[in-house]
């Protein structure tokens, strides 16, 4: 398996868990699971568009690159009017791991929700499909 489609193939796979460890109340493993499907999607996004994506783990960087790679201003004007939403998520990588964040229910429904939002904008944008 290539090196892209294996991060496509996780990206779908960490959303998918991120549904599961909702629906059984793991709220913080599902923030976690949430953002790495974020997270891999935007990389191999990258990947398909320049062969490569930069090593970090932010959301906000990753959606930057995004935007200098498919030359799109709806990427920039997405990064602008959901800049509170792509923090929080991207927060969750850490808080859900390492900081002691206890995730409630409300919260992750609502990170579940806009990670999907984030991933149908990404298909929208790349005509590449993942969920």
């Amino acid at each position: 398996m290539m090196h892209g489609e294996f991060l496509k193939k996780r990206a779908k796979e960490f959303f998918l868990f991120a549904k599961r460890s909702l629906e059984e109340g793991f709220y913080n493993l599902s923030v976690f699971h949430a953002e790495q499907a974020c997270q891999l999607f935007l990389k191999y996004l990258l990947y398909l568009k320049a062969g490569d994506y930069p090593k970090t783990h932010l959301l906000t960087i990753l959606m930057k690159e995004l935007r200098k790679a498919y030359e799109k201003e709806e990427i920039e004007r997405f990064i602008r009017e959901r800049s509170i939403e792509l923090q929080a998520l991207e927060s969750a990588y850490l808080s859900s791991r390492y900081l002691g964040k206890e995730y409630d229910k409300n919260e992750a429904e609502a990170l579940i929700l806009f990670a999907e939002k984030l991933i149908i904008f990404l298909e929208k944008i790349s005509n590449e499909k993942l969920l």
